[in-house]
């Protein structure tokens, strides 16, 4: 990799240590390119189920643990955290019943 170019909302900060380790590294595998492309760690994404956020792809686990941390207590600040609700904001009614709820059902 050569170059790469970051364009977003000034909070919405990639994983820079992600990033420096895939400078110095000599190829790329799939994932690694994905994670460039999208921005989004290259993770398991069964463990992001159910997406919230379908603009950022942040799942329910995310927020919760957000929530949890006290990271963010209020939508403001899951947006500021993670992206959800920064973009479209379709999924700000669900952010909304999350803080207010605590949290929502599992998926079946």
């Amino acid at each position: 990799m050569e170059l790469c170019l970051f364009i977003g909302p000034a909070e919405a900060v990639p994983q820079w240590d992600t990033v420096k380790a895939l400078f110095a590294a000599e190829s790329m595998d799939a994932a690694q390119r994905r994670y460039l492309l999208s921005g989004r760690p290259s993770g398991n994404v069964a463990d992001m189920r159910p997406i919230i956020c379908a603009c950022f792809g942040v799942g329910l686990a995310a927020i919760r643990a957000a929530v949890e941390s006290c990271a963010a207590t209020d939508v403001n600040e899951i947006g500021k955290v993670l992206r959800a609700g920064t973009n479209c904001g379709s999924c700000l009614p669900e952010l909304k019943r999350i803080l207010a709820h605590g949290r929502i059902a599992d998926p079946v």
